[in-house]
């Protein structure tokens, strides 16, 4: 389709500006320089990659060249803490397509007050994810339309370690198995005790657990994590 109000600059040989122009409303630009004097030229407009070709007059006619635009959007992520509360300081989002490999992943610019743009998207799904210490990462997925802008919100919750000991009387008992449930009975974590006999649940989310001891018999004991501290749980088998 045509585009109007684009901008067309005129580069010479030296990198400087030797003419510019912007587009009609049917899309036909005009710049006048002399034949020496061009070298590139730079098509650029809002919500739109820009494109740079590379041209050369020759002789009194004039010469043409088109451009083809492509159009983009833009992404506003806002981030909140557990319950609405501000984002923290060492959050960093990252964006990549939807179903892409982890390692795709580019960060958003963090342009402060909790909020990080995403500029120049091209239209699809995306994937945005935020992270944080001591906190679960949040991830959102978002459809970009190009020429507009996609707002999205991402929470984070706070997390805990969770660790302790399994015992049988004085001494840790050392490659014992150990579970982690969640409320609903599911089993969420899996460890074994190291040769002290502690075992450790990193960044579990707030919630009620139970955590189960599988040895001689089995042994459940009962815990709540969460609000960004350690929690001790320590499994007596005697």
């Amino acid at each position: 389709l045509p585009l109007a109000g684009a901008v067309v600059t005129i580069t010479g040989r030296d990198g400087g500006e030797v003419g510019r122009t912007t587009s009609d409303p049917d899309g036909t630009y005009r710049v006048a320089v002399g034949a020496a004097e061009a070298s590139g030229a730079v098509a650029s407009a809002s919500s739109h990659l820009p494109l740079a070709l590379p041209v050369g007059l020759n002789g009194p006619g004039p010469a043409s060249y088109d451009f083809e635009l492509v159009a983009v959007g833009r992404i506003v992520a806002t981030v909140r803490g557990a319950g609405g509360s501000t984002a923290p300081a060492d959050a960093v989002v990252t964006i990549r397509a939807a179903g892409a490999a982890e390692h795709t992943a580019q960060r958003a610019r963090d342009v402060g007050a909790g909020t990080w743009h995403v500029e120049d998207v091209l239209g699809g799904a995306y994937e945005l994810r935020v992270t944080a210490t001591g906190h679960k990462a949040g991830v959102a997925t978002v459809e970009v339309t190009a020429g507009q802008t996609a707002q999205v919100e991402l929470v984070l919750d706070t997390t805990a370690d969770l660790d302790g000991v399994v015992r049988a009387g004085a001494r840790g008992v050392s490659g014992m198995a150990v579970s982690l449930l969640d409320d609903a009975g599911h089993v969420v974590r899996t460890t074994a005790t190291d040769a002290d006999g502690r075992y450790r649940f990193g960044e579990v989310g707030d919630g009620e657990y139970t955590v189960v001891a599988a040895g001689f018999r089995p042994f459940a004991r009962r815990v709540r994590a969460g609000g960004g501290v350690t929690t001790e749980a320590d499994v007596d088998l005697a």
